[in-house]
């Protein structure tokens, strides 16, 4: 497996559109804030038709969070 650790800004875009052409993804940094990714985490760990309803996963436990726990 390769391992791709790229990211971009906000103004490189001819470049972030390129290697998403190549590797389909993109990771584009600094467009949230920090606010923003923890109200979205929260959100995905509380929201019910997430992760709120599932009992299997603990936020506070990594072990949990293995492929039979996960939903599709």
């Amino acid at each position: 497996m390769r391992i791709i650790n790229k990211n971009f800004s906000i103004d490189e875009e001819n470049e972030y559109k390129k290697f998403f052409d190549e590797n389909g993804f993109v990771v584009i940094r600094d467009v949230l804030t920090l606010e923003e990714v923890e109200a979205t985490i929260d959100e995905i760990w509380n929201h019910p038709t997430i992760l709120g309803e599932n009992q299997s996963i603990k936020r506070e436990d990594p072990e949990t969070w293995d492929d039979d726990n996960w939903p599709s």
